[in-house]
């Protein structure tokens, strides 16, 4: 049961080919044949694995030397994320940081925010809790007021 748990994500790769190791492929499996299939095919199963490890590591190696998480309000973080799982804390985190990195070396939120937000969905969480995510950085970060404008832009444009 709890391998079928783990094995779970918003988006699938076919299940009858392989597709390549890569930084931002799919995660691994939405659109199910059926759980028993699923696990029969340990090889599509074992290159979830290796690829979703090979991504955490990357972003683990890159997160070394980004900035702290700047929260500008604790409170409305911890009853932000309080019935969230440790998977969504993640990524907001993740995403709070790697923003913040790129702020420091001179680019602008708006610019960098959406491939940002890509990079740091490792457990492909972004399409389901996209707008979560967003509204919890809004309220409590220290760029919350900037990523709302890129938000209400974004969304209103296109």
């Amino acid at each position: 049961m709890s391998r079928v748990r783990a094995l779970q994500g918003p988006q699938s790769p076919p299940l009858d080919s392989l597709y390549p190791l890569s930084y931002n492929c799919p995660t691994f499996p939405s659109t199910l044949k059926g759980v028993s299939e699923m696990l029969s095919d340990d090889t599509a199963t074992r290159r979830w694995v290796v690829d979703h490890e090979l991504k955490a590591r990357a972003m683990e190696i890159r997160l070394e030397h980004a900035p702290a998480f700047a929260i500008s309000d604790q409170d409305a973080w911890n009853t932000s994320i309080q019935d969230e799982g440790r998977v969504f804390r993640d990524f907001v985190e993740r995403w709070a940081r790697l923003i913040q990195a790129e702020i420091q070396k001179g680019y602008h939120l708006k610019d960098v925010a959406y491939q940002l937000m890509i990079e740091a969905d490792i457990d492909g969480v972004a399409g389901v809790h996209f707008d979560k995510a967003v509204g919890v950085l809004i309220d409590c970060w220290k760029y919350g007021d900037e990523l709302s404008l890129w938000y209400n832009m974004t969304t209103q444009l296109g």
